[in-house]
C-alpha cells in the first residue's frame, strides 16, 4: 500500500570497527555542541577518507548523516569556482549541524594547485578559509574523501605519521581513515 519505502543504508550495510569509530566519533562531536557554545569554541569536525574507488567512503558518509538526521552539501570541486565553494559554505552554516561532503578531493586539487582550472577552479586558500579561517563555521563536519591521500597537502591533512590513522591536522582535518 503506497510506494515502498527504501531502507537506510546504515541498516543494511556492514560496519567495520573503523567505520563505528567514525559514526561514534560523530556522535561525540554533534554531543559537544553546547559545551563548545557555552565556551565561545567552535563545534566544527573535519575528516579525510581515503582508499581504493568504490569502497564505500560516500556510503559511509551517507549512513552516518542517515543515523543522525544530518543533511549533507555534497560538493563538487571540480564544477566550482571559489565564489562558489564559499557561497555553498555559508548556505550550510545556516542549516547546522550538517555535513559537507567533498568527494574525490585528489582528483581536482593536488598538493594546493586546482589541476582541473588554474583560473576559474576554487583556489586550495579558499578552502582553507573556509574550514579553518577567521570565521569559523561551527557546526559543520566537513569530510573529504580521496583515493590518494598523499595528494592532499600538509596544511590540509598530515600523512606523515603513517602509523596511526588517528590524529591529523586538528584545526582542518582532525581525522583520518583509511
Amino acid at each position: 500500500f503506497g510506494p515502498p519505502t527504501q531502507a537506510r543504508a546504515s541498516d543494511w550495510m556492514w560496519w567495520s570497527l573503523k567505520m563505528l569509530e567514525l559514526r561514534d566519533d560523530a556522535k561525540r562531536w554533534m554531543g559537544r555542541e553546547q559545551w563548545c557554545a557555552e565556551r565561545g569554541l567552535s563545534s566544527r569536525r573535519g575528516w579525510m577518507i581515503y582508499g581504493p574507488p568504490g569502497n564505500g567512503k560516500t556510503l559511509l558518509v551517507y549512513a552516518i548523516a542517515e543515523e543522525l538526521d544530518l543533511p549533507i552539501y555534497a560538493l563538487d570541486l571540480s564544477a566550482m569556482t571559489s565564489r562558489d565553494f564559499v557561497s555553498a559554505w555559508k548556505q550550510a552554516s545556516t542549516n547546522v549541524p550538517a555535513i559537507v561532503l567533498v568527494e574525490d578531493f585528489d582528483s581536482t586539487i593536488v598538493g594546493r594547485r586546482n589541476i582541473r582550472s588554474q583560473e576559474h577552479g576554487v583556489a586550495f586558500e579558499t578552502i582553507l578559509n573556509c574550514i579553518a579561517g577567521v570565521r569559523r563555521t561551527g557546526g559543520i563536519l566537513f569530510v573529504m574523501t580521496t583515493n590518494d591521500p598523499t595528494a592532499v597537502d600538509p596544511a590540509m591533512c598530515s600523512m606523515e605519521d603513517r602509523e596511526s590513522d588517528e590524529e591529523s591536522r586538528p584545526g582542518r582535518i582532525d581525522l583520518r581513515a583509511e
